[in-house]
């Protein structure tokens, strides 16, 4: 193992997530990797082929709580402004691993987040999504975390008069889509997904507010699909969705499968939306 007096003190100047190469004493060159993980401190040097772990110190229950209701604390004040959270690390390279694999498993890679628009709020410790309104203002944000004690999804609060924009997604590359055809789904990077096939747009929930609705009459698809997530929220919303849009003269149909839209891949999504 690497000695803690080689390398230690350059991954505690780090941010949780957060790695850097060094030179090491072994000879010229950054071959050094050090990291900051949520456990520990990590080192690698590529040249010694030698690795160095340094665990942190468990903290005690009554530190757990205290950070527990700070990171609430933060959370109770993001929600409170409709811009969302700063300052912003674009960069997925330089983002937690849990926060990357996430949209990876997705199917996105760094380019796509970028031109998203997604960011990670070190604050928060959450992946802050904007959603613009049709003239690219921002019309609200969602922020996902990881951390199993606190909510998974978070976003400003509105007013009882108020209602959730739809999140309509924009194709990321030149692809052949049916354009007419609307697909709902439930969170953004689905919508995102089968956005690539046909004209996608999230509820970002479950719930068709009447501004859904109007936006929705409003588009003139020649088919909605409704492809919410296979749990029991969504399948309860999808079979009150689709009566709803039918009531409105609407073609709609319901997509029925066994994942989340966005973990299929292109050409399920093509076969699943397309028929």
């Amino acid at each position: 193992m690497l000695e803690p007096a080689d390398w230690l003190a350059l991954a505690q100047a780090l941010p949780v997530g957060g790695k850097a190469s060094h030179v090491h004493a072994c000879g010229p060159g950054r071959k050094l990797l050090v990291e900051h993980k949520p456990n520990g401190y990590a080192a690698y040097c590529y040249r010694c082929g030698i690795p160095g772990w340094v665990p942190k110190a468990k903290p005690s229950l009554a530190e757990r709580i205290k950070a527990l209701n700070k990171r609430r604390d933060i959370d109770s004040k993001a929600i409170n402004s409709i811009k969302p959270p700063m300052p912003a690390v674009f960069d997925p390279n330089d983002w937690p691993i849990e926060a990357r694999v996430w949209l990876y498993k997705a199917g996105f890679d760094n380019d796509w987040i970028r031109d998203l628009g997604f960011y990670w709020h070190e604050g928060l410790s959450r992946v802050v999504m904007p959603v613009l309104n049709d003239l690219g203002a921002l019309a609200f944000w969602q922020a996902r975390g990881f951390d199993a004690a606190l909510a998974k999804y978070l976003s400003p609060s509105l007013g009882a008069d108020q209602s959730k924009p739809l999140y309509k997604a924009e194709p990321f590359r030149p692809v052949d889509r049916q354009a007419d055809v609307l697909c709902l789904t439930e969170d953004i990077l689905s919508a995102a997904r089968v956005g690539e096939v046909v004209t996608g747009w999230s509820l970002l929930g479950t719930k068709l507010t009447a501004l859904s609705e109007a936006e929705i009459a409003k588009f003139g698809a020649s088919r909605v699909l409704v492809w919410l997530d296979p749990d029991e929220a969504g399948v309860t919303a999808r079979r009150k969705i689709v009566p709803q849009l039918r009531a409105m003269g609407i073609d709609a149909k319901a997509v029925r499968a066994d994942l989340d839209p966005k973990l299929y891949p292109l050409e399920e999504i093509r076969r699943k939306v397309c028929g």
